[in-house]
Protein backbone atom coordinates (compact mmCIF):
# COMPACT_ATOMS: atom_id res chain seq x y z
CA UNK A 1 0.00 0.00 0.00
CA UNK A 2 1.22 3.57 -0.68
CA UNK A 3 2.04 5.95 1.44
CA UNK A 4 -0.78 8.61 2.37
CA UNK A 5 -0.25 12.02 2.39
CA UNK A 6 -0.01 14.00 5.65
CA UNK A 7 -3.03 16.46 5.92
CA UNK A 8 -1.99 19.95 4.94
CA UNK A 9 -3.84 23.19 5.86
CA UNK A 10 -7.03 23.34 3.31
CA UNK A 11 -7.21 25.53 0.44
CA UNK A 12 -10.61 26.71 1.19
CA UNK A 13 -8.92 27.59 5.05
CA UNK A 14 -6.34 29.93 2.76
CA UNK A 15 -9.32 31.34 1.18
CA UNK A 16 -10.84 32.55 4.32
CA UNK A 17 -8.19 33.98 5.44
CA UNK A 18 -7.92 36.36 2.31
CA UNK A 19 -11.84 37.12 2.79
CA UNK A 20 -10.90 37.55 6.33
CA UNK A 21 -8.31 40.40 5.73
CA UNK A 22 -10.52 42.13 3.11
CA UNK A 23 -13.06 42.32 5.32
CA UNK A 24 -11.24 43.65 7.91
CA UNK A 25 -9.86 46.17 5.67
CA UNK A 26 -13.12 47.29 4.52
CA UNK A 27 -14.40 47.64 8.54
CA UNK A 28 -11.86 49.62 8.85
CA UNK A 29 -12.25 52.27 6.14
CA UNK A 30 -16.18 51.53 5.63
CA UNK A 31 -16.79 51.84 9.32
CA UNK A 32 -14.51 53.02 11.72
CA UNK A 33 -12.48 55.89 9.91
CA UNK A 34 -16.02 57.53 9.09
CA UNK A 35 -16.89 56.97 12.93
CA UNK A 36 -13.87 58.69 14.08
CA UNK A 37 -13.82 61.33 11.25
CA UNK A 38 -17.17 61.50 10.14
CA UNK A 39 -16.06 60.96 6.52
CA UNK A 40 -16.44 57.71 3.94
CA UNK A 41 -12.90 56.86 1.86
CA UNK A 42 -14.94 56.35 -1.57
CA UNK A 43 -12.52 53.93 -2.89
CA UNK A 44 -14.87 52.76 -5.41
CA UNK A 45 -14.42 56.25 -7.01
CA UNK A 46 -10.92 54.21 -8.16
CA UNK A 47 -12.01 50.94 -9.11
CA UNK A 48 -15.08 51.79 -10.95
CA UNK A 49 -13.29 55.22 -12.90
CA UNK A 50 -10.14 56.04 -13.25
CA UNK A 51 -7.77 54.14 -10.84
CA UNK A 52 -4.92 56.60 -9.21
CA UNK A 53 -2.78 54.67 -6.20
CA UNK A 54 -1.53 57.77 -5.17
CA UNK A 55 -4.58 60.07 -5.10
CA UNK A 56 -6.16 56.98 -3.47
CA UNK A 57 -3.11 57.16 -0.88
CA UNK A 58 -3.34 60.57 -0.38
CA UNK A 59 -7.41 60.47 0.24
CA UNK A 60 -6.48 58.53 3.22
CA UNK A 61 -3.94 60.32 4.58
CA UNK A 62 -5.73 63.57 4.62
CA UNK A 63 -8.93 62.06 6.17
CA UNK A 64 -6.45 60.00 8.87
CA UNK A 65 -4.50 62.88 10.06
CA UNK A 66 -7.76 65.18 9.52
CA UNK A 67 -6.50 67.20 13.76
CA UNK A 68 -10.34 69.23 14.14
CA UNK A 69 -11.27 65.56 14.00
CA UNK A 70 -8.81 63.76 16.54
CA UNK A 71 -6.66 65.49 18.53
CA UNK A 72 -4.13 62.54 18.50
CA UNK A 73 -4.04 62.88 14.65
CA UNK A 74 -0.44 61.66 14.28
CA UNK A 75 -0.80 59.07 16.71
CA UNK A 76 -3.77 57.59 15.00
CA UNK A 77 -2.51 58.24 11.63
CA UNK A 78 0.36 56.24 12.40
CA UNK A 79 -1.64 53.45 13.92
CA UNK A 80 -3.72 53.12 10.84
CA UNK A 81 -1.10 53.52 8.40
CA UNK A 82 0.90 50.30 10.34
CA UNK A 83 -2.53 47.99 10.45
CA UNK A 84 -3.10 49.55 6.76
CA UNK A 85 0.39 47.61 5.66
CA UNK A 86 0.43 44.20 8.00
CA UNK A 87 -3.12 44.02 6.23
CA UNK A 88 -2.06 44.51 2.86
CA UNK A 89 1.55 42.52 3.25
CA UNK A 90 -0.67 39.61 5.49
CA UNK A 91 -3.05 39.90 1.60
CA UNK A 92 -0.06 39.55 -0.18
CA UNK A 93 1.81 36.56 1.59
CA UNK A 94 -1.71 34.45 1.55
CA UNK A 95 -2.11 34.97 -1.94
CA UNK A 96 1.32 34.13 -2.43
CA UNK A 97 0.29 30.92 0.18
CA UNK A 98 -2.21 30.16 -2.20
CA UNK A 99 -0.74 30.29 -5.55
CA UNK A 100 2.05 28.37 -4.33
CA UNK A 101 -0.34 25.68 -3.33
CA UNK A 102 -2.52 25.50 -6.62
CA UNK A 103 0.92 25.46 -8.33
CA UNK A 104 2.87 23.03 -6.47
CA UNK A 105 0.36 20.62 -4.33
CA UNK A 106 0.18 17.06 -5.79
CA UNK A 107 -3.53 15.21 -4.99
CA UNK A 108 -3.68 12.89 -2.57
CA UNK A 109 -2.70 9.45 -2.33
CA UNK A 110 -5.46 6.77 -2.51
CA UNK A 111 -5.26 4.42 0.35
CA UNK A 112 -5.56 1.64 -1.94
CA UNK A 113 -3.46 2.45 -4.87
CA UNK A 114 -0.23 0.17 -4.59
CA UNK A 115 2.34 2.36 -6.06
CA UNK A 116 2.43 6.30 -5.73
CA UNK A 117 4.22 8.84 -7.73
CA UNK A 118 7.27 7.57 -9.36
CA UNK A 119 7.55 4.21 -7.73
CA UNK A 120 6.77 2.73 -10.57
CA UNK A 121 9.41 3.55 -12.86
CA UNK A 122 12.21 3.25 -9.63
CA UNK A 123 11.20 -0.42 -9.40
CA UNK A 124 11.59 -1.00 -13.50
CA UNK A 125 14.33 0.71 -13.18
CA UNK A 126 15.42 -1.78 -10.40
CA UNK A 127 13.97 -5.04 -11.93
CA UNK A 128 16.16 -4.07 -15.05
CA UNK A 129 19.27 -4.05 -13.21
CA UNK A 130 18.66 -7.04 -11.25
CA UNK A 131 18.25 -8.72 -15.28
CA UNK A 132 21.38 -7.67 -16.16
CA UNK A 133 23.42 -8.61 -12.98
CA UNK A 134 22.37 -12.53 -14.10
CA UNK A 135 25.30 -14.19 -15.99
CA UNK A 136 25.26 -17.52 -17.58
CA UNK A 137 21.66 -17.22 -19.34
CA UNK A 138 20.43 -15.02 -22.06
CA UNK A 139 19.14 -12.49 -21.03
CA UNK A 140 18.86 -9.30 -23.73
CA UNK A 141 15.06 -10.04 -24.75
CA UNK A 142 13.91 -9.89 -21.24
CA UNK A 143 16.21 -6.78 -20.12
CA UNK A 144 14.97 -4.73 -23.62
CA UNK A 145 11.53 -5.54 -22.63
CA UNK A 146 11.81 -4.00 -19.35
CA UNK A 147 13.86 -1.26 -20.28
CA UNK A 148 11.40 0.02 -22.48
CA UNK A 149 8.82 -0.18 -19.44
CA UNK A 150 10.94 2.05 -17.63
CA UNK A 151 11.55 4.43 -20.06
CA UNK A 152 7.37 4.77 -20.90
CA UNK A 153 6.76 4.56 -17.49
CA UNK A 154 9.62 7.56 -16.41
CA UNK A 155 7.49 10.15 -18.55
CA UNK A 156 4.10 9.03 -16.78
CA UNK A 157 2.51 11.60 -14.24
CA UNK A 158 2.78 10.52 -10.75
CA UNK A 159 0.78 7.45 -9.81
CA UNK A 160 -1.41 7.05 -6.82
CA UNK A 161 -4.16 9.24 -7.47
CA UNK A 162 -7.34 9.71 -9.23
CA UNK A 163 -10.67 7.96 -9.52
CA UNK A 164 -10.94 4.52 -9.11
CA UNK A 165 -10.98 3.34 -12.55
CA UNK A 166 -7.23 4.91 -12.77
CA UNK A 167 -6.12 3.63 -9.42
CA UNK A 168 -7.58 0.26 -11.07
CA UNK A 169 -5.75 0.41 -13.95
CA UNK A 170 -2.76 1.14 -11.72
CA UNK A 171 -2.63 -1.32 -9.19
CA UNK A 172 -2.95 -4.04 -12.36
CA UNK A 173 0.72 -2.23 -13.67
CA UNK A 174 2.01 -3.02 -10.29
CA UNK A 175 0.73 -6.66 -10.53
CA UNK A 176 2.87 -6.97 -13.65
CA UNK A 177 5.90 -5.70 -12.47
CA UNK A 178 5.30 -7.88 -9.22
CA UNK A 179 5.07 -10.88 -11.75
CA UNK A 180 7.89 -9.63 -13.45
CA UNK A 181 10.00 -9.65 -9.79
CA UNK A 182 9.13 -13.15 -9.62
CA UNK A 183 9.89 -14.51 -13.15
CA UNK A 184 13.42 -12.84 -12.84
CA UNK A 185 15.27 -15.66 -10.69
CA UNK A 186 14.14 -18.46 -13.53
CA UNK A 187 15.89 -16.39 -16.14
CA UNK A 188 19.23 -17.71 -14.48
CA UNK A 189 18.66 -21.12 -14.68
CA UNK A 190 18.68 -22.98 -18.52
CA UNK A 191 15.39 -25.14 -18.05
CA UNK A 192 13.35 -22.42 -17.19
CA UNK A 193 15.19 -19.19 -18.61
CA UNK A 194 12.98 -19.19 -22.18
CA UNK A 195 9.73 -19.04 -20.15
CA UNK A 196 10.64 -16.84 -17.66
CA UNK A 197 11.69 -15.07 -20.78
CA UNK A 198 8.30 -15.15 -21.77
CA UNK A 199 6.14 -13.83 -19.00
CA UNK A 200 8.31 -11.18 -18.40
CA UNK A 201 8.05 -10.12 -22.22
CA UNK A 202 4.30 -11.16 -21.65
CA UNK A 203 3.62 -8.60 -18.45
CA UNK A 204 5.72 -5.96 -20.41
CA UNK A 205 3.24 -5.63 -23.20
CA UNK A 206 0.14 -6.07 -20.52
CA UNK A 207 1.71 -2.78 -18.70
CA UNK A 208 2.45 -1.21 -22.41
CA UNK A 209 -1.42 -1.30 -23.51
CA UNK A 210 -2.48 -0.37 -19.48
CA UNK A 211 -0.44 2.68 -19.68
CA UNK A 212 -1.87 3.46 -22.97
CA UNK A 213 -5.74 2.59 -21.03
CA UNK A 214 -4.58 4.94 -18.03
CA UNK A 215 -3.79 7.74 -20.30
CA UNK A 216 -6.84 7.92 -21.43
CA UNK A 217 -8.58 7.49 -18.45
CA UNK A 218 -6.89 10.21 -16.87
CA UNK A 219 -8.41 12.76 -19.42
CA UNK A 220 -11.87 11.73 -17.77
Amino acid sequence: MANVNKKKFPLWGICLVALAIVIVWVIIYAIIIPILYGKFIFVTKWVLEEFDFNELIESIKNTITDADKVGTAFVTAIIFLAVNWILFAGLIATLFWLGFRLHFDKAPIREDAKLACKDPSIKAMALREEIASISGQDVSAAKQAVYSVYERLKNESDFGSGKDAVINCENEIADCLDAIEAAIPALGNADTNAEATATIETNCKKIMGKLKIRVELKKR
